[in-house]
């Protein structure tokens, strides 16, 4: 796999965190699974992440950013509330089925992660709930 630029390499690490855990879930991914389809060495992911449920942590808030932004621009239009739901729930409907592998890791793979589920505060998710309300 071609090395990435050095300003892309955490963003292709979270891409391919996405593509192997969707794949193998979260336990039976490793870090060098995930180095290897980024393109980098295993020791690179530790200069951006402290470790593998670090890493799957900054992945949910990074990907939960792109979601609150679809939904805010999708709220921003004219229309009831009704109309203003329905919308959101079309757009994220279309987003899961674009992203597929993301889809699987928010909603399936996280639960997997002891520490995510003991440790974090769900505030990307919470700012979607209160955004949507």
């Amino acid at each position: 796999m071609p090395r990435q630029p050095t300003g892309r390499k955490k963003e292709a690490i979270l891409d391919a965190a996405v593509v192997e855990i969707a794949a193998h879930g979260y336990h039976g991914t490793t870090v060098a699974m995930i180095a290897r389809r980024a393109g980098v060495a295993d020791g690179t992911i530790y200069l951006y992440f402290k470790s593998k449920d670090d890493l799957l942590i900054s992945l949910f808030e990074d990907r939960m950013e792109q979601v609150i932004a679809i939904a805010r621009a999708t709220l921003a239009g004219e229309g009831s509330p009704v109309d203003k739901l329905r919308r959101v729930i079309v757009s994220h409907l279309e987003f899961v089925q674009q992203n597929p592998e993301l889809a699987e890791v928010l909603t399936v793979e996280l639960r997997q992660s002891s520490k995510f589920l003991k440790e974090y505060k769900a505030s990307k998710f919470g700012a979607l709930l209160k955004l949507i309300a």
